[in-house]
């Protein structure tokens, strides 16, 4: 299979996976190219909990004001200035870059930790 073929394979992969598989695979690919800022999270308890602890003043003053933070909207993340920034399901693929991520699993080879993706690197051999 050529390059082409496989990247074709890829978008076909990744157009029917869910949100939560692509934001999980999306995380997967920010470990491995080590840039664990650009991780995207349910927005729930926990990513306040590992991103602020008990540091509650640090938390009122991130979201005073910040127009880039819905409590109703399904994902959330840190932006450049570690302030929470969120979208809705619909929007989340504005967060993940997928040609970045299938150049990535092509070059290097790197599945991301999914059998699904490894099977279709394996068909390209």
């Amino acid at each position: 299979m050529n390059k082409e073929i496989l990247k074709e394979r890829l978008y076909e992969y990744f157009s029917e996976q869910s949100t939560h598989d692509i934001v999980q695979l999306h995380n997967n690919y920010c470990e491995a190219v080590n840039c664990e800022d650009d991780k995207i999270y349910e927005n729930e308890v926990d990513f306040f909990e590992l991103h602020y602890h008990d540091r509650m003043m640090d938390l009122v003053r991130a979201l005073g004001g910040n127009q880039d933070y819905r409590y109703q909207d399904e994902w959330v993340r840190m932006d450049g200035c570690a302030n929470p920034e969120s979208v809705c399901d619909r929007l989340v693929d504005e967060w993940v870059d997928l040609d970045e991520m299938i150049n990535h699993i092509i070059e290097e080879d790197d599945d991301l930790e999914s059998e699904e993706i490894r099977d279709i690197l394996n068909e390209n051999e």
